[in-house]
């Protein structure tokens, strides 16, 4: 099964920029309207009575045809630029919000490891008092055996 679609191809019209109302333009006549675009982008194709029809059918059904005003072509090189700057800024503020993310980040484990350092030497601090607290009991105990033995007749055993 095969099925046969049509495609009805519409030339495409241009509309020439003549100016606000009241005013006329500088310039010359191309191809018998007046208008500001250059001549290798206007034509006049000669159309078919057939093909007139059918874009006055086209065009009843449609709103009325985009007009370009003022300097269009400044106003377009404008916008690119200003869109490639938008483009840029956007980029910088991307950056600059990974960049204090990062930083941020590094703060944040930079207080983790402050904490760390201080919890260390806290336990480092207290593994040293524990320390000397069993060197002193060690030594209050061989003092406390001395005198114990001392104490003690030779000639008895002594129990510990």
């Amino acid at each position: 099964m095969s099925q046969h679609l049509q495609y009805q191809h519409a030339q495409p019209t241009y509309v020439h920029y003549t100016g606000p109302p009241g005013t006329h333009l500088p310039g010359q006549i191309i191809n018998g309207s007046a208008g500001i675009a250059p001549q290798e982008t206007t034509h006049h194709a000669q159309l078919t009575q057939q093909q007139l029809q059918q874009q006055q059918q086209q065009q009843a059904g449609t709103s009325t045809p985009l007009v370009a005003t003022g300097d269009w072509t400044k106003d377009l090189v404008h916008l690119a630029k200003t869109a490639e700057l938008k483009k840029h800024a956007l980029t910088l503020q991307l950056h600059t919000a990974h960049i204090l993310s990062a930083h941020a980040s590094l703060q944040e484990k930079s207080k983790v490891i402050q904490d760390i350092r201080e919890q260390r030497n806290k336990l480092d601090s207290e593994r040293t008092k524990l320390l000397n607290a069993l060197r002193e009991i060690n030594e209050d105990r061989d003092k406390a055996g001395l005198l114990f033995n001392s104490a003690l007749p030779e000639n008895q055993p002594h129990k510990l």
